[in-house]
């Protein structure tokens, strides 16, 4: 049982537009924004529950809940009784942490995903309702008490834990219920003041495997070659000003042997992504390529406008290999809450590029 698949189950992609139209943000970010929420509120909870006092306040408000409760999430996000319903999720947050518990983990998910600090907010009420649904379903399926949710709670953390973003929890502090979830994981002392900077014990990620290019995208650095000698050599003149660097970056294929060495790590990653131990251990490298992608946006914002097109072609030609592999690995049982995040990063920065 993972309880953090558990609770993506009820959150349907007709959900996941839903969210998104009443946000005002795009189904993309929506999933990778119920992707980052989901787990952070179970974290948080995990780390209540771990002491009996704790667990007894969680039971107390799960123990009529489940999937019961959510079989309608669809029309109770964007209806006239939306805003009661957002509310009424964050006051049962804030019943069983804490008051001022929720706000750092909000901020961090604003931060980290780039949705405004208030849409964060209302992305906690919804998902509120959804992590204790969860919760109360294995509760009832397991007749537990106090003592067996503390303890079916910690059993998930690690669970939990692979369903975080890489590098989310470091966005986090000022939250006693986060930090105590993730000593409990990692068996580390985590300040709780806000502003502290977290100090944790994880191995640093593996280096970046590397393997060969892909051979259609050797083609079309050709043809980034050509587009940029056309382009000084007759659209632009020997003479043209040019951001400084970019000759250099273009003529060395800089931006495109980056961008085919990323594409190339990103497929031998999905490829290698057969369950979910096998997706935690592609996680880095996927997060590295994320970057890597990141950079060569800002590359080329500094490209003239001629020279684009070719690397917008290796980039098309990119997406459409991969994107029969990212759907393949998405649809693994328990997969896709470990890299759904990740692969919704790559998607934006490709399509923004092609």
């Amino acid at each position: 049982m993972n309880i953090v698949s558990m609770a993506m189950n009820f959150v349907g992609p007709a959900v996941i537009d839903r969210i998104a139209r009443s946000l005002g943000i795009n189904s993309t970010l929506a999933r990778t924004a119920v992707a980052t929420v989901l787990p952070a509120i179970l974290a948080a909870l995990s780390g209540k529950g771990s002491s009996a006092q704790g667990a007894g306040s969680i039971l107390d408000m799960v123990r009529n809940k489940g999937a019961d409760t959510l079989r309608d999430l669809e029309g109770k996000f964007g209806g006239q009784d939306e805003a009661r319903n957002i509310e009424q999720g964050r006051q049962e947050l804030d019943s069983i942490l804490g008051g001022g518990e929720m706000g750092p983990i909000m901020e961090a998910v604003s931060r980290f995903t780039g949705i405004d600090e208030e849409k964060s907010g209302n992305l906690f009420g919804m998902m509120g309702p959804v992590a204790l649904g969860a919760l109360g379903e294995e509760v009832s399926r397991q007749n537990l008490d106090a003592g067996g949710l503390s303890r079916m709670l910690t059993s998930q953390q690690e669970n939990i834990s692979a369903a975080l973003p890489d590098g989310f929890a470091d966005h986090v502090s000022g939250s006693s219920a986060f930090a105590s979830f993730r000593t409990n994981l990692m068996g580390t002392t985590i300040s709780t003041e806000p502003g502290a900077a977290p100090s944790h014990g994880e191995p640093d990620h593996p280096a970046k495997k590397s393997g060969g290019m892909l051979w259609p995208l050797l083609g079309l650095l050709a043809l980034l070659a050509a587009g940029w000698y056309v382009y000084t050599n007759f659209l632009g003149g020997a003479d043209a000003d040019r951001p400084a660097g970019i000759e250099m970056s273009l003529d060395s294929s800089e931006i495109g042997g980056q961008l085919t060495g990323t594409v190339d790590t990103i497929r031998t990653s999905l490829g290698s992504i057969t369950d979910e131990a096998s997706a935690r251990a592609a996680l880095p490298d996927l997060t590295a390529a994320s970057e890597s992608l990141g950079n060569i946006q800002g590359m080329m914002g500094d490209m003239p406008e001629a020279a684009r097109g070719p690397v917008a072609g290796i980039v098309s030609n990119a997406m459409t290999a991969l994107e029969p592999l990212i759907e393949k690995v998405r649809d693994i049982p328990g997969v896709g809450p470990i890299i759904n995040p990740v692969l919704d990063r790559i998607v934006t920065a490709m399509e923004s590029m092609g």
